[in-house]
């Protein structure tokens, strides 16, 4: 393969911008994102529907981290299932689920979302190893 790992997940950020490229509103994948635990720039997808948020995340060299544990989630509930990153998903008010990515140097990220039929991206946090 050519070029170095962080080349090509520079390359792949810019082409995640370009694919964000469009109507006013889309989301700005290399915003600060709000405050996180580490205070570590994140990209910014609040808003932005889960399938799409994945394809970004794989873009930018994020890719999909298995729980260390069997994911919480209603026996009803066909979201844990239908995505191996989720840690676990609720039922209950906004039907938030949280789902963990990671990168090859070793940062950690947590994806937030709500919602039963379409899941929007709440936001994302920091659970380690994130470049100041």
């Amino acid at each position: 393969m050519i070029g170095s790992r962080r080349t090509r997940a520079l390359a792949g950020a810019a082409l995640a911008g370009a694919l964000l490229l469009g109507p006013a509103g889309a989301p700005d994948v290399y915003a600060q994102a709000p405050a996180t635990s580490s205070g570590a720039g994140l990209p910014a997808l609040r808003g932005t529907p889960y399938p799409q948020a994945r394809r970004l995340l794989a873009i930018m060299a994020y890719e999909p981290a298995s729980p260390q544990r069997r994911p919480r989630c209603p026996d009803s509930d066909e979201r844990c299932g239908a995505y191996p990153e989720a840690e676990g998903c609720s039922t209950a008010g906004r039907a938030p689920c949280t789902f963990l990515w990671q990168n090859a140097g070793g940062a950690m990220i947590e994806v937030r979302t709500t919602g039963l039929d379409t899941l929007v991206v709440e936001s994302l946090r920091c659970r380690g190893g994130c470049p100041e």
